[in-house]
């Protein structure tokens, strides 16, 4: 079974493509931000938002027969612990899989669809006049957000794996459990 890859929408890449076959059955998104934080002797906080966001998965997929595991198996033995960088498609939070239009729903991930920024992923979370964007994480560049082409640009993070030692659990049953964590690369 042959790995495909995946192009970013400026050019980066190609970079393996996670699988897509086998979608997680329960994932957590954390934004983390760096925030310095000083508590005085008078219990006064004082705290300075250094910037920068990373968006940081956790995926736990369902149980799989150990057939199926092959995909994995093969996906794996191909990265290099933390030091690879592959492609993951973000879960998607509506049924519209194809998403056969143009309209930001809340809670949805979305690419930066100029081709001169990074890739950058964001969460559409309102809009405040009608015309400009909230986003989570805040646009890197300041610039505003526009959808990719639906149909040519799903949410897709650049990421590597948050640590080298992934684990998967064995069960007498011959099912495998897989959970993974991935950061945001840029």
């Amino acid at each position: 079974m042959a790995v495909s890859t995946y192009t970013m929408q400026n050019g980066d890449g190609p970079y393996f493509l996670f699988p897509t076959t086998i979608e997680p059955s329960e994932f957590d998104i954390r934004h983390k931000r760096t925030t310095l934080v000083s508590d005085a002797r008078s219990q006064r906080r004082q705290t300075r938002s250094v910037g920068g966001v990373r968006i940081e998965i956790s995926l736990k997929f369902p149980p799989l027969h150990k057939d199926n595991y092959a995909t994995f198996a093969e996906f794996f033995r191909l990265l290099d612990g933390r030091q690879t960088i592959f492609a993951l498609r973000m879960p998607l939070l509506r049924n519209d899989s194809a998403y056969s239009d143009n309209t930001l729903k809340v809670g949805e991930y979305y690419n930066r669809a100029d081709v001169t920024l990074d890739n950058q992923l964001m969460q559409y979370i309102s809009g405040t006049n009608g015309v400009d964007l909230v986003t989570d994480p805040p646009q890197r560049d300041g610039g505003t957000l526009t959808l990719s082409t639906y149909n040519q640009y799903r949410p897709t993070l650049k990421c590597s794996l948050a640590t080298d030692t992934p684990t998967i659990q064995y069960g007498a049953n011959g099912f495998i459990q897989y959970s993974m964590d991935v950061v945001e690369r840029w």
